[in-house]
């Protein structure tokens, strides 16, 4: 996983990427992949996680993850809470090298009349916990305008996605990379990349 200080890691895309990048942060999202993971292997049960967490865990015991500015877990899975305690628990021990704080975001995923406060304060406390880490408190229109440019980015990718249904013009194949690329790539040169790409696989037969 490449990793900066200017990086905030999150086990899963549900973490609000307006906020990390109001903060000031790049956010990098755990993917899984082949390699083996050892280190992990000795501390996490087989088929609990998933790949994506299991190379987070690996990552955070070698040491990839230390320059990080942080690690941002949201409880949307029993797996990513799991992954979460477990991560905390290996830096209580001191089983860890050094790591960035671990933080979770616990957005409940009921409906019910407590549920929208307590997910609105969930939602400013992780902003205050990245605030923190970067010394830059966004103001509302910060906020608003990377949710802008978020959004933008999205309609960009969505434009795509809908050219394979219908009469399709592309494979979701051919178009996967395209798609992944929205979390890597800075809002602006997604909505350029992606529009582009909708414009000329538009024109195919």
């Amino acid at each position: 996983m490449d990793v900066q200080e200017s990086s905030v890691v999150a086990s899963w895309p549900s973490v609000p990427i307006e906020i990390v990048r109001a903060a000031g942060f790049r956010a990098v999202i755990a993917r899984g992949a082949s390699r083996p993971t050892p280190a992990a292997d000795l501390h996490l049960e087989r088929g609990l996680f998933p790949s994506r967490l299991r190379h987070l865990v690996e990552d955070a015991l070698t040491g990839r993850l230390s320059d990080a500015a942080g690690i941002v877990m949201p409880r949307t899975s029993e797996a990513d809470y799991k992954g979460f305690l477990y991560l905390r628990e290996l830096v209580r021990r001191g089983v860890t090298p050094a790591l960035p704080p671990v933080i979770l975001f616990d957005l409940l995923q009921s409906r019910g009349a407590d549920v929208r406060p307590y997910d609105v304060a969930r939602t400013r406390a992780l902003m205050e916990a990245l605030s923190s880490a970067s010394g830059r408190t966004p103001s509302a229109d910060d906020l608003r305008g990377e949710i802008v440019r978020a959004n933008a980015a999205r309609a960009a990718g969505r434009r795509v996605a809908a050219l394979r249904r219908m009469a399709p013009r592309v494979t979701g194949a051919e178009v996967f990379a395209l798609l992944a690329a929205f979390w890597e790539l800075d809002p602006d040169g997604y909505v350029e990349i992606a529009n582009d790409a909708a414009d000329r696989l538009a024109a195919r037969p």
